[in-house]
């Protein structure tokens, strides 16, 4: 805490202040004090016993900042503290039966009129002595309340500045105090000429002639009739200052004038006292009529829109919009936090009926509705809008935009406990009891990357990518399982089939945001030979990538940065392996294979009624303590890598699998025996790449694209490309160009010169 300053104020003893407490602070302790980092003077509340006033669990502090903001409030109090009562040092000798009590605006006022001798208390504002209850409606402080009730005072001084003459609203707040108090109230009026607006300036100016002067102020204070109306009290403090406007120097003329225009526009209801008003305007201040009343009505017109606005951000208040429950407004819908956590979509109408239910009007123009919707659109737009991968329900900075999740993922937290069942599923998966030598090797491995994928949902601030899972091996034997029953709960419980998309079959990706888990099967993987470029170069990318675009229909793409785990399962034949993606020097350490193995003996019994649902259940139940073992689990070092946090890996038998249905080894074949037939003599050939596809497939009876060699001519000519780059076709393969079409038309056309392979 730093070390504060004496304060200084005019009208005020430093000595007073000092038994006051009050003292300069600067911003990091006024943070602690009152919740706001401004230099100032701190200003501590006590009752007259010298007690500390406490709110909301702690002391209650006002700030009086050193420098305020253009617009800004000059004072402080902590949010959620409520309006509280400010009672000087010395106040409880002055406190003497029938005494004039004085209620005034700022605490420096009451100091300076209680160390003058005039016992008075202080409200941070005009209504603050009479603030709203659960109700909305106005009640007596009950802090003045209880002082009130001990020392019945034989008057009630509602002391308000010089210029509150010319405020309608202080005579508003006069008369809910002369109405709730149970005592007389008057209000004591310092001139409008006076050298000074409040109490503690005239203390100052008047040095040793203030307390005989303020005496003679309460002396003829104006005693407030609790049934008069608001608008005529006010027009009574008006007409006590009409010849001080004579006396004013022209700065604080030009502001009267101003001053009296927004009176005659908050009084405009009443017509007699309106035309009052208008009167003084053209006799004490000689403005012409009709540019008085043109002036009412455009301040008239502000005030309506200010009120309209006023209403609108008491309302976002009241709806704590501006915190874990506000709306949103992605362009479109606007989004409203439900029971659940989660954000549901209203239309505009909906909307307006949930402001139209919190005490907002619909009527008017535009009507409190809509002004609170516009504050909305202006101040609660995102750019996205929608479930967000890996983020919980919230407003997310993304790149550069404003993403609002709409749902989160449901996180399953470790519980310790056994597993049996789910220790069984996965040992027997990855070949315990097949005997495989490397099983533990595989168990170790999906362990290791289950961890970190829970670990980059527990850091969705941070960047950390994970390889493709692929799980391989029979029917049947429980891989899609561990898919659905383990992994996709163990990451968030979302899932979603990236196939299309990772495939080229579809452009649009907005569904796969919604999910943690991409999932791969049989059915996504059956692809063409160019589906199957397509579908490894997708997951090169998704993998490597820090951003990813997100594509939905009929909108335009944005980038952002997904937190995604991909995993695949196939079945473990030639035809199956075909549709995997190859194992190539870009793609290696990006995918991890694993050798699945049909279990011993089936978990349940399919036959009898419920088994499966049992065994379901019995997973869910073992879920947090699995996951628990997999939070605690300790990657072994062999088995760390730098960027993935664990490294890549792929089962022998596996990669025995993919050479065998290696598309480049399948139209190397075909080449080979293309070439066997061509007449003896026959060293090469030259042929365009739409010629050479219809030659291969004549050659092999049609079954190019059947057997899933090669679809096309395209992607044909994607594969020579290829297979031209592998040391036995290098010398052997090449690509050329022709020139086809006659001196017209003459484009280019590609062709392949095939040479035959050189004797044994």
């Amino acid at each position: 805490m730093s070390i504060s300053s004496p304060a200084s104020r005019p009208g005020i003893s430093p000595a007073l202040l000092a038994a006051a407490g009050v003292r300069e602070v600067e911003p990091d302790e006024a943070r602690t004090l009152v919740g706001y980092a401004e230099a100032g003077l701190i200003i501590p509340y006590r009752t007259r016993n010298s007690v500390a006033v406490e709110a909301v669990g702690k002391p209650f502090f006002r700030l009086r900042v050193r420098s305020p903001r253009e617009g800004g409030a000059k004072y402080l109090s902590p949010r959620g503290a409520g309006c509280q009562l400010y009672e000087p040092p010395g106040l409880r000798t002055l406190l003497v039966p029938d005494c004039v009590l004085g209620v005034v605006e700022g605490e420096f006022k009451a100091l300076a009129l209680t160390e003058a001798g005039f016992p008075c208390v202080a409200i941070g504002g005009i209504s603050s002595a009479c603030p709203r209850n659960a109700a909305g409606e106005p009640d007596l402080l009950p802090a003045l309340a209880a002082l009130l009730a001990e020392i019945r005072p034989s008057k009630l001084a509602f002391i308000g500045d010089a210029d509150t003459a010319l405020i309608p609203d202080f005579s508003r707040e006069a008369l809910k105090l002369a109405r709730l108090a149970g005592v007389a109230v008057v209000l004591p009026r310092i001139p409008l000429a006076a050298p000074g607006n409040g109490a503690d300036d005239l203390r100052e100016k008047w040095a040793v002639e203030f307390p005989t002067r303020w005496q003679e102020i309460l002396s003829a204070a104006v005693p407030v009739t609790p049934g008069l109306q608001p608008a005529a009290l006010a027009m009574r403090l008006l007409r006590r200052e009409v010849g001080s406007f004579a006396k004013l120097d022209p700065d604080a003329l030009d502001n009267a004038k101003e001053r009296l225009v927004k009176f005659a526009a908050a009084i405009a209801g009443d017509e007699l006292a309106a035309a009052e008003v208008e009167q003084i305007a053209v006799d004490a201040l000689h403005i012409a009529r009709i540019v008085f009343r043109h002036a009412v009505r455009a301040r008239a017109e502000s005030a309506k829109q200010e009120a309209a606005e006023r209403l609108a951000h008491e309302a976002i208040a009241a709806l704590d919009l501006d915190g874990p429950n506000r709306l949103f407004f992605d362009g479109t819908h606007y989004w409203r936090r439900e029971a659940d956590g989660a954000f549901g979509k209203l239309c505009r109408e909906d909307a307006r009926l949930h402001l139209n239910k919190a005490g907002l009007s619909k009527t008017g123009d535009p009507s409190p509705c809509d002004a609170a919707l516009h504050t909305l659109q202006v101040c609660n737009r995102v750019d996205f809008a929608g479930p967000f991968c890996g983020r919980p329900a919230g407003l997310h900075p993304e790149n550069g935009q404003r993403v609002l999740a709409t749902r989160g993922p449901t996180w399953v937290e470790g519980k310790p406990g056994e597993c049996p069942m789910i220790t069984a599923l996965i040992g027997n998966l990855f070949g315990h009891a097949a005997r495989d030598a490397l099983a533990s090797m595989q168990c170790s491995l999906f362990i290791a990357w289950l961890k970190l994928g829970r670990l980059a949902l527990r850091h969705p601030a941070e960047h950390r990518p994970g390889q493709v899972l692929a799980l391989i091996g029979p029917p049947d034997c429980g891989k899609s399982l561990l898919q659905s029953a383990v992994i996709t709960p163990a990451l968030g419980g979302r899932c979603a089939d990236p196939g299309l998309f990772f495939t080229g079959q579809t452009p649009f990706n907005a569904d796969l945001w919604s999910a943690e888990h991409l999932a791969l099967g049989d059915k996504s993987l059956d692809v063409d030979g160019a589906q199957r470029t397509t579908l490894r170069n997708e997951l090169k990318r998704i993998v490597a990538a820090a951003v990813y675009p997100l594509h939905g229909k009929c909108r335009d793409a944005l980038t952002f940065r997904p937190i995604w785990r991909v995993s695949l399962s196939a079945n473990d034949d030639a035809e199956s392996a075909s549709n995997l993606p190859a194992i190539d020097a870009g793609f290696a350490d990006k995918i991890i294979y694993l050798r699945a193995y049909a279990t011993p003996t089936p978990f349940y019994d399919a036959e009898a009624p419920g088994a499966r649902e049992a065994f379901a259940a019995t997973l869910r139940a073992e879920l947090p303590a699995f996951l628990a073992w997999v939070d605690a689990f300790e990657i072994p070092a062999g088995l760390r890598k730098a960027r993935f946090g664990v490294t890549e890996w792929h089962h022998p038998a596996i990669l025995d699998l993919l050479g065998e249905s290696d598309p480049l080894r399948q139209i190397a074949e075909v080449l080979e025996r293309w070439i066997d037939g061509w007449p003896a003599g026959e060293d090469a050939r030259e042929l365009p790449t739409g010629e050479l596809y219809k030659s291969l497939d004549e050659a092999n009876d049609g079954s190019l694209a059947r057997h899933k060699i090669s679809s096309s001519p395209r992607h044909l000519g994607h594969q020579l490309a290829r297979l031209s780059n592998t040391e036995a076709w290098r010398e052997l393969l090449t690509s050329t160009t022709r020139r086809v079409g006659g001196r017209e038309r003459n484009r280019p056309q590609a062709c392949w010169r095939i040479q035959r392979l050189p004797a044994p």
